[in-house]
């Protein structure tokens, strides 16, 4: 997206398999940087910088927060 560049802090970047996962509406296991943000709230990003939606950081997982209307 345009504006990912914009994006200093808050972040998490998924490989391609998460990724997938990710737009099937699943939660992400595994360590993230927490971000120093209101509720650990995060951009989620694929490798290739699209922006995929917004996650939830906690320890240990990643919870996915689109809506489940929208998913595939």
């Amino acid at each position: 997206s345009r504006f990912a560049a914009r994006f200093l802090q808050g972040k998490v970047i998924l490989d391609d398999q998460q990724s997938s996962a990710w737009l099937r509406g699943e939660d992400i296991q595994g360590t993230f940087p927490m971000p120093d943000l209101p509720a650990h709230t995060a951009a989620v990003f694929d490798e290739n910088n699209r922006l995929l939606g917004r996650g939830k950081v906690f320890t240990g997982r990643l919870k996915n927060l689109l809506p489940r209307r929208i998913l595939f």
